[in-house]
């Protein structure tokens, strides 16, 4: 665990206001509040437990005034854990240069921060006898407008431990109103909320945190099981008494403890995997890997990282979860053991995800690409032919691959070289994805991903031959078979309003108006809607094209009507339909066809009764 250090940089928080009142106009909501060193009067758990709670918990309130705040930290251990709900992109690179409030002040005027908010914390001289009365905290702090080197707001008053939520409201309310917040009634109940069901549960929470981080573990445990008492659904409480066990375990380590190390730490595996707490659980299995490598048992060394890896890609941490997995199989090399598929997986996962993410941000990584991933997918099928994660994996990228090839480009030549490209590389997608199905019948994931290449699949571009259109038709069919059979599963497991059926709905409903069969496309359309709600654009777009495809313009117009007004911020996408109705119609007035209007079938409701 960290510890917090006197004068030392503990969190910056970049806040973006979006609402300006007529008494703070001249903020731009562009704003930036720079969270600076908080330094402590004393050693004192009361005045630890503070400080953590100030460093996050008041993050959480401002982001939760729907006033636009963004946080970024200045380094991801701070906030890697508590909770997991930290996310990696929320990292700063680096931490701000500074230790002092003198270098804090000169370090925010060169970074081009608006505000410095810089606190100081003090024990209560007078202590009661009484510890359910608390401990009083003093706060002094200032606002320090970094543009014109003043201090704009300065305020001091006592806070008590017992209090920590109402002593924090206070806080936020009288620095956020100095950095360009609105009073509002959201921003009343933002700063007065709590992650928990009372104030008794918050407090005991917190102090448990400073002592935890002071490495006083009982009274810490204390604390935390004095908060899940006091709110036995508080989730943070729960994840305290994983990382008091964590950091004995780590002690433990140091100290050669080598077995009562491995007895703590696998307590705290299983508290991190009943609260899928994915950050915790890495870290306690590469615990665990250090303590097993101690003890020479190596092999379940290899378990353990492999295993920490997995919870780290889980996570979003890929490029760590690599590094991991890649140790895993260096370590293995050198000791001529044989290929694990589960390593080989991760890292050909890993690589994919990798190549991807810097194809999409412009990040460069040395090592990581498309064709070792598909070398190490191939070894680990090597190993395990039935390796589903691999053959799901694969076979996605397989149909990555596939799907980037156009057979509609201008050169005749080109076009069916793409078009081949393109059967090829889905085809070896609907091999990987069918071992899915085969291995793993119940599992609706490869269902829908075998449906996705069948669709993908079925497309060979505009200009096709009667056969190609056969077969394309064809294809649409295993690809309907594929999505209905996953959503049979996926209501056995109780999931009918999940987003993953909407998702599934949607294509169906494509599929079967691609094939004409539009009121099977309009019925899964409306199970779309029902799912994933009126405010998602994409099951209204869906809508419009089979009201087109039935010839039905009207009532293409009217829901193209009630789609704009449906949702928020309509996407260009939706809003071009409004041509395509038009010249769709313009086209069937000119094909001179007999108009029959289409009956279509009456809404049935979602999930059926």
């Amino acid at each position: 665990m960290w510890l917090l250090r006197k004068g030392r940089i503990v969190l910056v928080g970049l806040t973006c206001l979006a609402i300006a009142s007529a008494a703070t106009a001249q903020i731009s909501r562009h704003t930036r509040a720079a969270f600076g060193p908080i330094e402590e009067g004393s050693e004192s758990p009361a005045l630890r437990a503070t400080h953590l709670a100030i460093e996050e918990d008041v993050i959480r309130r401002f982001r939760a005034t729907g006033q636009s705040p963004r946080v970024l930290v200045d380094g991801w251990d701070r906030f890697k854990r508590a909770a997991d709900r930290h996310t990696f992109e929320q990292g700063a690179p680096d931490p701000l240069p500074y230790d002092t409030w003198g270098e804090a002040k000169e370090t925010a005027t060169a970074l081009g921060y608006n505000y410095l908010i810089l606190v100081e914390l003090w024990q209560g001289a007078d202590v009661p006898e009484d510890p359910t009365a608390g401990i009083p905290v003093e706060l002094n702090y200032q606002v320090y407008d970094a543009r014109d080197r003043s201090v704009i707001h300065a305020h001091r008053f006592v806070g008590n431990t017992v209090d920590l939520s109402g002593t924090l409201e206070s806080f936020c309310r009288n620095v956020g109103l100095n950095i360009g917040y609105v009073t509002t009634p959201q921003f009343d109940e933002a700063i007065a909320s709590m992650p928990c069901a009372n104030n008794a549960a918050f407090s005991a929470y917190w102090l448990g945190q400073g002592h935890l981080d002071m490495g006083l573990f009982d009274q810490a445990l204390a604390h935390f099981n004095a908060a899940l008492a006091a709110d036995p659904e508080y989730r943070m409480a729960a994840l305290g008494i994983a990382d008091v066990r964590l950091a004995m375990a780590e002690k433990a380590l140091a100290d050669g403890e080598w077995d009562s190390g491995l007895e703590l730490v696998e307590q705290a595996i299983a508290d991190y995997a009943q609260q899928t707490a994915y950050g915790g659980l890495a870290d306690a299995l590469l615990v665990k890997a250090d303590l097993l490598d101690a003890l020479g048992q190596r092999q379940e060394a290899w378990i353990a990282r492999k295993s920490a890896a997995k919870a780290l890609l889980d996570w979003g941490r890929t490029w760590r979860a690599y590094e991991v997995a890649q140790d895993v199989w260096e370590q293995m090399r050198a000791a001529e053991a044989s290929v694990d598929p589960d390593v080989a997986w991760l890292l050909g996962k890993c690589n994919v995800l990798l190549h991807g993410r810097g194809e999409s941000t412009g990040e460069v990584y040395s090592g990581p690409s498309m064709s070792q991933a598909d070398d190490f997918f191939a070894k680990a099928l090597a190993a395990d032919e039935t390796h589903v994660p691999t053959l799901l994996d694969r076979g996605r990228m397989y149909l990555s691959w596939g799907a980037s090839y156009d057979p509609d480009v201008s050169d005749p030549n080109e076009a069916q070289a793409q078009k081949q490209w393109r059967i090829t590389w889905i085809g070896y997608a609907v091999d990987d994805l069918r071992g899915v199905t085969l291995h793993q019948p119940g599992n609706p994931e490869g269902w829908i991903e075998l449906g996705n290449a069948y669709m993908a699949w079925s497309y060979r571009g505009e200009n096709v031959s009667d056969d190609e259109r056969t077969v394309s038709r064809d294809q649409l069919g295993k690809a309907i078979n594929h999505f209905t059979r996953a959503i049979q599963i996926l209501r056995q497991q109780g999931r009918e309003m999940d987003p993953v059926m909407g998702q599934v709905f949607l294509k169906l409903a494509t599929c079967h108006r691609r094939i004409g069969r539009i009121d099977e496309a309009v019925d899964a359309a409306w199970n779309a809607q029902a799912i994933l709600g009126e405010e998602d654009p994409q099951p209204w777009i869906e809508l419009i094209f089979i009201f087109v495809e039935g010839n039905d313009y009207d009532k293409a117009r009217e829901t193209y009507a009630d789609a704009l007004e449906a949702v928020p911020g309509a996407p260009a996408e939706l809003k071009k339909l409004a041509e395509y109705i038009d010249t769709m119609e313009e086209k069937y007035l000119e094909s001179d066809t007999d108009f029959r209007p289409h009956q279509w079938p009456g809404r049935r409701s979602w999930p059926p009764e």
